[in-house]
């Protein structure tokens, strides 16, 4: 009976070392697999770009997805009353830079806008110039000015020193030319005729400026 006893005081003497190296077991095996994933996720890191690492030079071809191939002459181009005037006295021209992909995009650089007779009889319908204005986009102020956030255009009022005879045609020429000096043209029909329903018409309207 007393070696029985013995035994069974002897097994709850060593029962907390038991637990203690069962634990410290348990604590050395986490701490392998924290290290082994955590190297893992480095090593998967290390393979490719890190986050905001330089990426080098910008690949030119991609840089020309954003910049535009043409500028379309839009169809709300017109000759109206400009700057509260309750008259006709200049050309309201709305253009679109187009990418690519046939959509518009903001541009900066210089626009020279050519207004000239119309010439019937000849391939180039271009006859003697009338009236020419020059414009440039290179600041936020001038984006302000001329983008129209609407129609995704730009608006340009261009005003004439001296009014064209009216009840003609003439051939409006629009050329953009862009930071690294290539330049985009385009041509318009514009009718300006002077009759008195559209006189009465252009006195009843408000003024845009």
């Amino acid at each position: 009976m007393a070696t029985y006893n013995s035994r069974v005081m002897d097994s709850y003497r060593t029962l907390p070392q038991i637990r203690f190296a069962t634990r410290l077991w348990r604590s050395r095996a986490l701490a392998v697999f924290v290290l082994a994933t955590v190297g893992m996720g480095t090593l998967g890191c290390s393979g490719g770009m890190k986050w905001g690492a330089s990426k080098g030079p910008v690949d030119p071809e991609a840089m020309a997805l954003l910049l535009p191939v043409k500028v379309k002459i839009h169809s709300f181009t017109k000759v109206k009353a400009l700057f509260g005037s309750s008259l006709p006295n200049g050309v309201e021209v709305w253009l679109e830079p187009l990418d690519r992909f046939g959509d518009a995009v903001k541009v900066v650089g210089d626009f020279r806008f050519e207004l000239y007779s119309y010439k019937p009889a000849s391939a180039d319908h271009k006859g003697e110039q009338v009236e020419f204005w020059e414009a440039q986009i290179g600041k936020a102020k001038e984006q302000q000015r001329y983008w129209d956030r609407v129609a995704r255009m730009y608006r340009f009022p261009l005003g004439w020193d001296y009014a064209p005879p009216p009840g003609k045609k003439y051939i409006l020429l629009v050329t953009y030319e862009t930071p690294t000096g290539e330049r985009l043209t385009d041509e318009f029909e514009l009718e300006f005729s002077l009759t008195r329903d559209g006189l009465l018409e252009s006195l009843q309207q408000k003024p845009e400026p």
